[in-house]
């Protein structure tokens, strides 16, 4: 079908590829094939995902539009490409040039691996401690700070030459829901709203941000009613075009998401969305089974004609042949060159080190220090996973051959858990420090940012039996560090990536200063 013609819903419907399934490719190149327009990246290993994009491209009829979540650069999906830390470490470091090479390398990373729109930077505010999706995901809870550096990000990334999508409208940091498990409801008055929520968002269309990621949230100051998602809110996208002057590419999350699949059939939901002014259906479970509904609507006459116009209009503008250099723009790029990985490891390291935060001011009389007492190293996980902490644990042993690493987590049964509470007490009583490194990811359809009870309860035992000689660094919410008060050190690292565990050791052993600011409410977190 031709892309140009009235009927061709394809190319607005976003199906997944799963990298890792090679059968994904092969079904990948046949919905090109059928006039899909775009593909959404999960997964693959540089530079073999290249090689991939550019198959499912020559299976097309027309130009392909590639979509990935790159939050952490994009290393977080394309392994060997860079890995940075999770957002909020850019939130502590607090520096726009920071977030600005940041977002560059992710861009121009993106661009390098065949990918043309970046689902970053994450605009929201996490204002709710307990909220289970955003957390460290976000830049933090301030609505100038985020805006700011959201703002450096996005130039940096579309500088790089991909364009960056500010996610999730209208704000999604301020439930306790997450919205692939269910429909949150965020409460708040409309003035509210403006002056917090919708701040960052402003900052990012400023900036010139190309696209636009919606929330399934009820938002009823700005949607009316209790029960429609911000998705399928022609009033709350009709906002976001007209009273904020947005006019490029609004994306829904994806649409077999609880927060739209709990209460809608995903292709009456991809219809009202259309409707509701998205341009681009993101990652239903059944992508032709969406094509024909809208197929169908559009020669029924219940779908407006020309309804598909504007959404073909602004995908055009997100496409290789238009993604351009915005400091340089006489030339498109359609694939970026190979990227320098070492200066992406640099960017990643000095960005770890620049934002871990030092809750404590006492805790700088406690380093660690090579031929010193020897440390004991807990791991305490929340998460049934294999090794975390790896990384810490060999840069620990590198500058302290002699200490004890010692892994906790829920699948360890409770006579471990006593082992650990032993040796952090024996640690303390021989004037060594006791390191508690605190690993528990935040993840889609968990439902929870913080540690499981049982592990929560051991955190504070282990912190009672170091107490002064305790330090607990957290490589996962900030907000866990509020359970550890009393403990003589306590350290933001932000993130589970491998170069914030090296940067927390060094800095530990003395090596690097504890530079960052806590980007959320330190009440929260003291």
């Amino acid at each position: 079908m031709n892309e140009d013609d009235p009927l061709n819903a394809a190319q607005l419907v976003v199906p997944a590829i799963r990298a890792e399934d090679q059968a994904e490719w092969a079904e990948a190149e046949k919905l090109a094939g059928e006039g899909f327009g775009g593909f959404l990246l999960f997964g693959g290993e540089w530079p073999d995902v290249r090689a991939r994009i550019e198959r499912v491209r020559a299976a097309a009829p027309g130009p392909i539009v590639v979509y990935s979540d790159l939050e952490r650069g994009a290393g977080q999906q394309v392994t060997g490409l860079t890995r940075l830390p999770h957002l909020m470490a850019v939130g502590a470091a607090g520096d726009e040039d920071l977030a600005y090479r940041a977002g560059r390398v992710t861009g121009e990373e993106a661009r390098a691996a065949g990918v043309d729109v970046v689902f970053a930077p994450v605009v929201d505010l996490n204002t709710d401690p307990a909220n289970p999706i955003i957390n460290v995901r976000a830049l933090g809870d301030d609505p100038e700070r985020v805006g700011r550096l959201a703002a450096a990000w996005i130039r940096g990334c579309q500088e790089g030459g991909a364009a960056a999508t500010a996610k999730h409208y209208p704000g999604h940091g301020h439930t306790p829901v997450d919205s692939h498990l269910a429909l949150p409801t965020l409460g708040a008055p409309f003035a509210t709203l403006t002056a917090r929520e919708l701040a960052p968002f402003r900052a990012a269309v400023g900036a010139g941000v190309r696209a636009i990621m919606t929330a399934h949230m009820a938002v009823p100051a700005l949607t009316g009613d209790e029960r429609t998602p911000v998705t399928l809110s022609r009033r709350a996208i009709g906002y976001l075009r007209r009273e904020m002057g947005f006019d490029g590419l609004v994306v829904t999350d994806a649409l077999l998401m609880a927060g739209i699949s709990g209460a809608f059939d995903e292709a009456e939901a991809a219809v009202l969305a259309l409707e509701a002014g998205c341009d681009v259906l993101l990652c239903p479970a059944d992508p032709r089974r969406v094509r024909d509904r809208l197929e169908a609507g559009l020669r029924a006459g219940e779908i407006e004609p020309g309804t598909l116009e504007a959404p073909r209009a602004r995908i055009r503008q997100c496409r290789p042949q238009n993604t351009k250099n915005q400091t340089n723009a006489q030339a498109p790029v359609s694939r970026g060159p190979d990227p320098s990985l070492a200066a992406g490891l640099d960017l990643a390291l000095e960005l770890a080190a620049r934002s871990l935060v030092l809750v404590d001011d006492r805790g700088r009389n406690l380093p660690l220090r090579p031929g010193g007492p020897p440390p004991a190293l807990v791991i305490l996980s929340g998460d049934d996973v294999a090794g975390p902490g790896a990384e810490l644990a060999a840069e620990v042993l590198a500058r302290a051959p002699a200490a004890r690493v010692f892994p906790v987590g829920p699948a360890s049964p409770d006579e471990r858990l006593g082992a650990a509470l032993d040796l952090v007490a024996t640690a303390a009583s021989a004037g060594s420090v006791a390191v508690v490194a605190v690993f528990s990811r935040i993840a889609a359809w968990k439902g929870a940012s913080g540690l499981p009870e049982r592990e929560a309860r051991l955190l504070a035992d282990l912190v009672r039996a170091g107490a002064a000689r305790a330090a607990v660094v957290s490589f996962a919410s900030p907000y866990l560090l509020a359970r550890a008060r009393g403990a003589g050190t306590r350290v933001a690292a932000w993130s589970d990536e491998a170069v914030s565990q090296r940067a927390a050791a060094r800095a530990l052993f003395g090596e690097v200063p504890f530079a960052g600011t806590l980007p959320v409410d330190e009440n929260a977190v003291r």
